[in-house]
């Protein structure tokens, strides 16, 4: 895990040890997850985030961009804007994720039995399906932003490029469940045949 240290003079004035200091910066600033880890942080605290994108959209439209000044005349603009930093995060993770997808098989077909192997699997599916999480994760907020873009300015948003398609948002649960099952029956017919060598 990588903690965020400051110097030793910081232990020597605060008068505390360096454990207690590393101790101290995990809980402040979270302790990150090195390469050949898993990360057992969660993705996100949904309900909040999804209502501080709320409150930042209404910020930008009641605050920054209200009527009586010039900047209300950029405020379909602006909010549209934020809108799309939302969307472009979601295409980056995706596209993050999908690069994943070629060393995933390369790994899957590598498989030999040992723990090593096994270990690289496991910690690239846990990398990868952490970028999906985190994908979802914004595009729930973009949808939420595309919500509250609609209500303020009466228009649906619109990306400029590509089409607007929300993969979390179509999910029912007894689809995520039928999707699970296909996937779980799938890995126990790779597993067959992996271990059939």
């Amino acid at each position: 895990m990588t903690f965020h240290i400051n110097t030793t003079d910081h232990f020597e004035s605060a008068g505390q040890s360096a454990t207690a200091t590393v101790c101290e910066n995990a809980a402040l600033f979270g302790a990150t997850p090195e390469r050949d880890e898993f990360d057992t942080r969660d993705v996100w605290d949904a309900d909040e985030a999804v209502t501080a994108t709320r409150e930042a959209f209404g910020l930008l439209a009641d605050v920054i961009a209200c009527d009586g000044f010039q900047l209300a005349d950029e405020r379909e603009s602006l909010l549209w804007g934020f809108v799309n930093m939302l969307d472009a995060q979601t295409q980056r993770l995706d596209r993050a994720a999908d690069k994943m997808m070629p060393e995933l098989r390369d790994l899957q077909r590598e498989q030999d039995g040992t723990e090593i192997k096994s270990r690289e699997l496991e910690l690239m599916t846990d990398r990868a399906q952490n970028l999906t999480d985190r994908r979802d994760a914004f595009e729930t907020m973009r949808d939420a932003a595309a919500e509250s873009y609609r209500t303020v300015t009466g228009n649906t948003w619109r990306p400029r490029r590509g089409s607007h398609t929300s993969q979390t948002g179509t999910l029912t649960s007894a689809a995520i469940d039928a999707r699970d099952y296909m996937r779980a029956k799938k890995d126990r017919r790779t597993q067959a045949h992996l271990t059939c060598r």
